[in-house]
């Protein structure tokens, strides 16, 4: 596996269009995902999601689809009405919210969107972009903003995501990967499978090219690229409390 190295610093989140299907029964509860500055350290804040004219672009074009936002602060992005909405997974009635194909369901229940609890969603102008920013704070824990910037004290930063229970991380790549992460503002990744491993490909490729999956296959920019030529990021199976878990190292 390619050893870690220095991203670009501000890079174009790209999500891959097909991912809002990908997880479809995947046990999310089960395998919350953990955003960390270090190990047992976790971060559950607000997260900007990317550019607001790409998030939309994607869900218009293969929405809706899975985000982390932290332990217990998963949420499904989705278009309602033309805006940008995140649909809690951890749903007040103790069940996980899942994408079924064509509609929502909430343990075995069908569920209309009428229903279900959200985080705040927000554009806002981070640097010279317009951003989609989720706030994920518990109420009554305060955050600060000005008008061209966000500011909390819970900001994700690059470092360390604890995906989940392995036996359920590949289940899902084997029923349906690869999908995109998002590891904090510049550090998303493609997660997939390569000869049985697990392993976390970088949206930002050192061809200057943003990673995508479509149609069966890897893209940088208009070419099609092959594995063997994609920086990674580091994964390891480690064991966090007494599970056997899936980490990408930034």
């Amino acid at each position: 596996m390619a050893s870690s190295r220095a991203r670009a610093s501000d890079i174009k989140l790209i999500i891959g269009a097909t991912v809002g299907v990908l997880l479809a029964g995947f046990l999310i509860a089960g395998a919350a995902f953990v955003a960390t500055r270090s190990k047992g350290s976790v971060v559950c804040g607000q997260l900007n999601i990317g550019s607001a004219t790409d998030v939309r672009q994607t869900l218009q074009d293969g929405g809706p689809y899975f985000q982390t936002g932290g332990a217990g602060c998963g949420f499904w992005l989705a278009l309602e009405d033309g805006d940008i909405v995140a649909y809690k997974v951890a749903q007040p009635q103790n069940c996980s919210l899942e994408l079924k194909r064509d509609h929502w369901q909430c343990g075995s229940s069908t569920v209309t969107v009428d229903g279900l609890t959200r985080y705040p969603v927000s554009i806002q102008t981070v640097g010279q972009t317009d951003s989609v920013i989720i706030d994920l704070l518990p109420p009554g824990v305060a955050t600060s903003t000005t008008s061209s910037t966000v500011k909390t004290s819970a900001r994700i930063a690059c470092g360390q995501l604890d995906i989940g229970k392995e036996t359920e991380v590949r289940k899902t790549l084997d029923n349906g990967g690869p999908y995109f992460q998002t590891g904090g503002a510049g550090c998303g990744f493609w997660l997939a499978l390569d000869d049985g491993d697990i392993v976390a490909y970088r949206t930002d490729q050192p061809d200057n090219c943003t990673l995508k999956f479509t149609s069966n296959a890897w893209r940088c920019g208009t070419r099609t690229v092959g594995v063997d030529r994609l920086l990674r990021d580091k994964v390891t199976i480690d064991t966090v409390g007494t599970t056997a878990s899936v980490l990408v190292n930034f």
